[in-house]
């Protein structure tokens, strides 16, 4: 009796180590996210594609909604975060506040990351990439019309904005202390 109870409790620990390592409901992605990973043999990519407010704080701003915070709280290492043009049914129209500053919206990024910013997108707040190591591109925003005081200030990395030509107001300091896009631009 002794030896099959003990080798019952044996099989329950086994099974229960195995099972340890699966993805359970709780720690997927919803059905309104997903992340997609692509990899290829040097490098493993992750891209956030979020269309609910999962990974975005927001307020209601006139026209739609702003995106006040990226919430990465788990320090998920992204090759590309997509920025919805929609949220909880509202049209994203900013990114950032442009009269206040206490909105850091994406903060140090753990590796190289591009951030691709929705054509509903009209303004780039105040220090709304600030000191966002790691970010070496933005990319989208064909419609953003201004880049608030020190929107990318103090980004090591950042090499590209591409909707810049588009751009109607770019705030002096905007890019101060970005020394790869100063020397790329």
């Amino acid at each position: 009796m002794k030896k099959i109870t003990v080798s019952l409790l044996a099989v329950i620990m086994i099974m229960s180590f195995c099972a340890c390592g699966k993805n359970t409901e709780a720690n997927k992605p919803s059905e309104q996210s997903s992340i997609i990973s692509n990899s290829d043999s040097t490098s493993q990519k992750n891209e956030l594609i979020y269309n609910s407010t999962e990974a975005f704080d927001y307020i209601e701003v006139e026209g739609g909604i702003t995106i006040i915070e990226f919430k990465n709280y788990d320090r998920i290492e992204y090759s590309k975060v997509i920025i919805p043009s929609e949220i909880a049914g509202k049209k994203v129209v900013g990114i950032g506040s442009l009269e206040e500053y206490n909105y850091w919206v994406f903060a140090d990024f753990s590796r190289p990351c591009e951030v691709v910013v929705p054509e509903t997108v009209s303004y780039i707040g105040v220090r709304t990439f600030y000191h966002a190591k790691n970010l070496v591109k933005v990319s989208g925003g064909e419609n953003c019309q201004i880049i608030g005081d020190f929107a990318f200030a103090d980004c090591d990395d950042l090499e590209e904005v591409t909707f810049l030509n588009n751009v109607d107001v770019v705030s002096e300091n905007a890019f101060s202390d970005c020394e790869k896009f100063l020397v790329a631009n």
